[in-house]
């Protein structure tokens, strides 16, 4: 049974995945790279931490580590119309002496 797609290029220095289904990917990619790889994955991955260098989950996820960065809020499917007519309330969680809050658009 194939899991995943061969990746048919074996020279990366680091992997970031995101939700259930890159986990496995992620780990064995890791662990059978040529050379020293540095993994990051987005989400509580539901294994043991140990498996990757750093994890970036939202605090709803509850999970602790020292590898663990915790964000505020999620990764979500948010149109631009959408942010725009929720701007108010989007608005209302940034402090504006706190941290510098990034976004991410795509083309």
């Amino acid at each position: 049974m194939i899991i995943y797609k061969k990746i048919n290029y074996d020279d990366f220095d680091v992997i970031i995945s995101c939700g259930r289904k890159s986990v496995i990917p992620s780990i064995h990619l890791k662990n059978t790279a040529n050379k020293k790889v540095f993994n990051i994955h987005i989400q509580d991955p539901k294994v043991d931490l140990k498996h990757f260098d750093f994890i970036v989950a939202p605090e709803h996820d509850a999970i602790e580590g020292q590898n663990v960065i915790s964000t505020k809020g999620a990764i979500h499917y948010l149109t631009e119309n959408e942010i725009n007519e929720n701007k108010d309330y989007l608005n209302s969680f940034i402090k504006k002496d706190e941290r510098k809050t990034i976004s991410i658009k795509k083309k």
